[in-house]
């Protein structure tokens, strides 16, 4: 039981601002590359998010080159960012 519950311990991190960052952009210039609000970039660097569509995280994804969505993310122990 302690086993599953360390498993279900986990984070989805949005891997965004470090991607913003590594290309020297503003959350405005990605909007706009992206075709989404500003204010939708806003919210997900906030982690104030209860529901992303696909497609947003695919514009966001073709922006930086990356061959797939997924690759946004990374799963982490909730402990690491509390």
């Amino acid at each position: 039981m302690k086993e599953l519950e360390e498993k279900m311990n986990k984070k989805v991190n949005l891997k965004l601002r470090d991607l913003i960052e590594e290309h020297g952009m503003t959350q405005k210039e990605l909007a706009t590359k992206a075709g989404v609000r500003e204010n939708t970039i806003s919210n997900l660097l906030k982690d104030n998010k209860q529901g992303v569509r696909f497609e947003t995280l695919a514009r966001i994804a073709s922006v930086f080159d990356l061959n797939d969505p997924n690759e946004l993310f990374e799963i982490v122990d909730e402990k690491e960012n509390s």
